[in-house]
């Protein structure tokens, strides 16, 4: 679900569970964790994403998308 741009700059993937998601992104030189959750509302996630990647913090929380978290 991330657009092009942002999923080139993926670089690892964590599965622990089929509903805990992570992966780490590096964006403009600055390496995020994406803490995405389960499969779903992955469209949502996905332009949270896009929204959060440039503000501080190293770990981007959208598993709650209607409670995003950067810290």
């Amino acid at each position: 679900a991330l657009p092009t741009a942002l999923r080139t700059e993926v670089s690892g993937v964590t599965l622990s569970s089929a509903d805990q998601v992570t992966f780490t992104l590096t964006h403009k030189g600055n390496r995020r964790t994406v803490v995405w959750g389960a499969a779903g509302e992955a469209d949502l996630k996905a332009q949270l994403v896009t929204v959060l990647v440039d503000q501080p913090g190293a770990t981007i929380d959208v598993s709650v998308p209607s409670s995003p978290v950067t810290r």
